[in-house]
């Protein structure tokens, strides 16, 4: 299982990132500027029981560009991706994240640790988007294949 590590520049892993089918690439633009200030990834992610399958997505990786930084920008773009996330019924949203930054959204490590998958430690963290929905869950989740290939 490796060990993701945030401290790894988000560019240098979204960059090489080919366009899949299960991923979504959205540039974002605030009222700070015309041009694109950031870019979040979200993928389908889900995870796999023994009896079921739970609708869960992996949110990012994500990036705002250093002159709009700590402006709410990356946090906007939190709240508004757990938002739409939801409203298309996912129930789980993982992230490989800084400690430091998720868990202001309701993001656990210790909740990911029911999910077993090739990432694990205190930067691999999970938030229910629907109450309950890993309530005695053990499950598997399987990335996408460019994932792999960063």
């Amino acid at each position: 299982m490796a060990r993701w590590n945030s401290n790894v520049p988000v560019p240098l892993i979204v960059a090489p990132l080919p366009a899949a089918p299960a991923m979504l690439v959205r540039p974002t633009r605030s009222s700070f500027s015309d041009t694109p200030v950031s870019k979040s990834i979200t993928s389908d992610l889900p995870v796999v029981t023994d009896d079921q399958t739970i609708a869960a997505v992996a949110l990012g990786p994500m990036s705002v560009v250093p002159a709009y930084q700590r402006r709410g920008v990356g946090s906007a773009l939190v709240r508004a991706g757990l938002e739409a996330c939801r409203q298309r019924g996912y129930r789980v949203a993982i992230v490989l994240g800084h400690r430091a930054f998720y868990p202001r959204f309701g993001f656990s490590s210790a909740l990911a640790r029911q999910i077993d998958a090739p990432y694990s430690g205190e930067d691999f963290m999970a938030v229910e988007l629907e109450p309950g929905a890993m309530a005695r869950l053990r499950g598997r989740a399987t990335y996408p294949p460019p994932f792999g290939e960063v």
